[in-house]
């Protein structure tokens, strides 16, 4: 499934570097990480440098779960990565 998540600077965080990184992991880790975005805001704010979308579904997040989400797919990825190249 892909998944793209995009960091933008906003008046709060105004130095940030805009950038997109695209993710394709496995449906079903997709759609866990979708359980714990499902309470995150589906509306932009200044407050909100992350947006994720998975599917059709669009999310925002403020820096810290951003961040955080980021290094999550960062390894699952990687992971998958090793096991799929590694073999």
């Amino acid at each position: 499934m892909d998944i793209r998540l995009s960091v933008f600077p906003t008046d709060k965080y105004p130095k940030m570097i805009a950038y997109t990184n695209n993710y394709k992991i496995r449906p079903k880790l997709a759609n866990q990480l979708f359980v714990l975005l499902n309470k995150s805001s589906q509306v932009s704010d200044r407050d909100f440098p992350y947006q994720i979308i998975i599917e059709n579904h669009t999310r925002y997040l403020p820096y810290d779960r951003g961040r955080a989400i980021e290094i999550i797919l960062d390894y699952i990825s990687h992971r998958e990565e090793n096991r799929i190249y590694g073999e």
